[in-house]
């Protein structure tokens, strides 16, 4: 039985999953030109024969075909894994590019390859990468992979590592611009910007590993803001991307910025610097391609001190909580959070309803919050006096909400579940500020060298369920911060490239749930149960994913103009913020009725 479990394992790895991405690429609907032909041969023929080479050194070196089902005791260093961590996925991903480019396939370029991409990097992150044995030896790291080490200084292999991920960007987002019509004409005068970006590994002052590993992210962090803001399909209409050019001038600028950061050891004085490069940019006349290089160089540089500073201000809010009593009520601080959250997710919905979604938001905000009350009881553990919300609950109640508020009010639901994604990513964002407080959605406990949050007070989940006080833990809901930001640039990117209805809710859906898979892997809340070596809510985030796939099927109407807001939008937007704020922040801690408090009074009564 279990060879047969082994063989149907990877049976659908390669069988049913190549069909199903074939089905969803005919079926599925995107907006957007297929990708030029001039990039289906490269893409196509580097993928296949990368994969075949990791399949053959898997086999060699393990004995065992690759399979999550049956896993070798030992790492695969030698072949393609020297350069790459997952060939196999690498390649595979490639494949799937170029075949959808090969037969012309705009939904196969623009929708399934990137998820298919982003779904192999899930499960490597979401599961592969905390279950591999470890490595004998650092030096057997692949090339591009983010180099480890301490105090120090990083080898010529790490520097050459670093300058081949750089140039890997580049070239990824040359192919990018081809694939879209743009030109693939390198000019001369783009050249030493790439070269010297490719070369700051080298000529850098780098004293230590961790100086090369941060300055490495913070160009991944550049790079990724700028394809998630600036490229992708978007630039087809923006004009913004013609070539690698724009983003070996933005790592340039970057480098520049990282070079002061270095210098200025005072954050104050370095985020000042910037905010004056920032004003600069809008006073000095400048090419447009200049400008969004510089600009977004700028705003990933602001990023430099801030996942600091962000685990400090986390770590402030996770042990902040207080409570006012009104009598028999108690308002606890994190319903501000709450209330923020929903009163402006609501404006967002009506900027893309209109008016006719004023009592679809009540209707959707009442389904949400019952929804996700109710999924709190059912799966989160509760005692008998306690609160808890879901948001998986919180997703069925916006899918039931829409259901009823269509009929009633006469509006599409497509346009009612485009506005809730377009709010979504914010109302979660803002939303998780509330997690710290509470101290639900939290994380496991890091890695020696990781740097987490420490939870102190005695009302949070995190003492008195996980038992986990005065212990560096994963900062998860500051993760899902960061996903959320990541999910709503791109759908505002999207809606502004003319993105119909469906395919907004579809790509909230895939991207939000693939981003959760990730950040469940390093939660650690001890009630959630654990099948098949994955949490429950990484099951969830899986089903999440397929419904968003089910989604990109439907045919929809273009996004409607967007609207300003008026006094009766912003009188529900502040009725709604009441509701949700009330339902997550106030509670009654005398009474001794079941629902009746957020935070049990009586300690071991949690």
């Amino acid at each position: 039985m279990r060879s047969l479990r082994i063989w149907l394992y990877n049976l659908f790895f390669v069988i049913a999953l190549p069909i199903g991405l074939i089905a969803w690429a005919r079926y599925a609907h995107v907006s957007l030109a297929p990708a030029s032909l001039t990039v289906a041969v490269p893409l196509l023929t580097a993928g296949a024969a990368l994969l075949a080479w990791a399949i053959a050194s898997f086999i060699l070196e393990t004995g065992k075909a690759p399979s999550n089902a049956d896993p070798p005791d030992q790492r695969v260093t030698g072949g393609p894994y020297a350069i790459f961590s997952d060939p196999i996925y690498v390649g595979f991903a490639l494949a799937v590019f170029g075949a959808a480019a090969w037969f012309g396939s705009a939904s196969g370029f623009w929708l399934v390859a990137p998820a298919t991409a982003l779904a192999a990097a899930a499960l490597v992150f979401g599961h592969e990468a905390l279950r591999r044995p470890p490595l004998k030896d650092e030096r057997q790291r692949s090339l591009t992979s983010l180099p480890e080490g301490a105090e120090e200084s990083p080898s010529l292999h790490q520097r050459f590592g670093a300058a081949l991920q750089i140039l890997a960007w580049f070239a990824a987002l040359e192919l990018l611009a081809i694939a879209s019509g743009g030109g693939a004409e390198l000019r001369p005068t783009e050249l030493p910007w790439i070269v010297l970006a490719a070369a700051a590994p080298f000529v850098m002052r780098l004293s230590t590993v961790w100086d090369l590993r941060r300055m490495l992210i913070g160009i991944h962090v550049t790079l990724l803001i700028g394809g998630a803001a600036f490229a992708g399909p978007v630039h087809i209409t923006a004009g913004l991307v013609p070539s690698a050019f724009v983003s070996a001038a933005t790592v340039g600028a970057w480098l520049a910025a990282y070079a002061l950061h270095r210098a200025i050891w005072r954050q104050r004085l370095y985020l000042f610097a910037l905010a004056g490069a920032g004003v600069l940019l809008t006073l000095v006349p400048l090419a447009e391609e200049t400008r969004v290089a510089l600009t977004v160089a700028v705003l990933a540089a602001a990023a430099l001190p801030t996942h600091g500073i962000a685990l400090r201000t986390a770590e402030a809010i996770a042990n902040s909580w207080s409570a006012v009593r009104l009598g028999p009520v108690r308002i606890i601080n994190y319903a501000g959070y709450a209330f923020a959250a929903a009163a402006l997710g609501a404006l967002i919905f009506f900027a893309v309803v209109g008016e006719r979604g004023l009592a679809a938001a009540l209707i959707i905000a009442i389904c949400v919050v019952v929804s996700a009350g109710v999924w709190g009881q059912l799966v989160e553990f509760s005692g008998k006096l306690a609160r808890p919300f879901g948001y998986y609950g919180a997703l069925i109640g916006a899918f039931l909400g829409v259901g009823v508020a269509a009929p009633i009010t006469g509006a599409s639901p497509w346009l009612l579940g485009a506005g809730l994604a377009l709010g979504a990513p914010v109302v979660q964002a803002i939303g998780r500020l509330r997690c710290l407080v509470q101290g639900c959605c939290h994380g496991a406990c890091v890695h020696a060298h990781a740097r987490g949050i420490v939870y102190r007070r005695a009302e949070s989940r995190v003492l008195r369920i996980a038992k986990l006080g005065g212990r560096p833990i994963h900062p998860t809901p500051l993760y899902s911060i960061y996903a959320n930001a990541l999910t709503m640039l791109v759908l505002w990117r999207l809606l502004e490239a003319g993105a119909a209805q469906t395919q907004l809710i579809a790509v909230y859906l895939i991207l939000s749930g693939l981003l959760r898979f990730i950040e469940e892997a390093y939660r650690g809340e001890p009630q959630t149960p654990v099948w098949k070596g994955l949490r429950l809510y990484q099951w969830l985030a899986i089903g999440q994913t397929l419904a968003g796939v089910g989604m990109s099927l439907v045919p929809s109407a273009p996004m409607p103009t967007l609207t300003s807001p008026d006094a009766w939008t912003l009188a529900v937007s502040v009725a709604v913020g009441v509701i949700a704020g009330a339902a997550m922040g106030v509670d009654f801690p005398s009474a001794r009725r079941r629902f009746s408090q957020l935070t049990p009074t009586d300690l071991s009564d949690a």
